[in-house]
């Protein structure tokens, strides 16, 4: 058997991922917290919250224990899978963290502990971008070994994914290097420009 059919499952483990970083930023934008948890036990509850780290830890551990036995397509799929999937989520997280930051700027009382959640929010936003980059850092080594990108490129798109957005655009930019893929960052591309025209369009008018 293929041992890279194997590794299949770990679309539904990413999968899962999204789904609990996209749940973590629907409670944070909602007044509904206490409800939607108020069933589960506090115990429970803590480890909801800090889920995140745990897909951290499993997939810089899965990635690198298995990387011999993980094929380019793998790897390079997982990654357009989680940098896609998660561009609205660091849209509206971003947003959240200037708005926070504008009210933590308001020198009313009771608003001082405000101050110390960009900072927190950022730190979050930046595990779960922590979290997503192990598989392109992996198919980056693998181009690398097969000579389809050159030291600089590789050292630059490494030190990418750890910067919000230049993360996508570098991932982005490989698909067209590798030939690989393009549609879907092509399709990415256009849904952006559409919905940053629309909300261009609702500003001005």
């Amino acid at each position: 058997m293929d041992p890279t059919k194997k590794q299949h499952w770990i679309y539904f483990v990413e999968i899962f991922y999204i789904l609990v970083c996209y749940s973590l930023l629907l409670s944070s934008v909602t007044n509904e917290l206490n409800y939607f948890f108020s069933f589960l036990p506090n115990v429970l509850q803590v480890v909801v919250f800090i889920s995140p780290l745990f897909f951290v830890i499993f997939n810089w551990a899965f990635v690198f224990r298995r990387l011999k036995k993980l094929d380019g397509e793998t790897l390079l799929k997982n990654a357009l899978l989680l940098k896609y999937s998660l561009i609205l989520f660091f849209i509206i997280g971003g947003l959240i963290i200037l708005g926070v930051s504008v009210v933590a700027i308001i020198p009313l009382p009771g608003l001082f502990a405000v101050g110390v959640l960009p900072p927190i929010l950022t730190f979050m936003g930046w595990m779960i971008l922590f979290g997503a980059a192990p598989f392109p850092i992996a198919y980056l080594i693998k181009c690398y070994r097969k000579g389809e990108c050159n030291l600089i490129e590789l050292v630059l798109l490494i030190i990418s994914q750890f910067v919000f957005s230049l993360d996508v655009i570098s991932l982005m930019y490989l698909t067209f290097k590798v030939k690989k893929y393009r549609l879907i960052t092509l399709i990415t591309l256009s849904v952006l420009l559409v919905c940053l025209t629309l909300v261009i369009f609702k500003l001005i008018h």
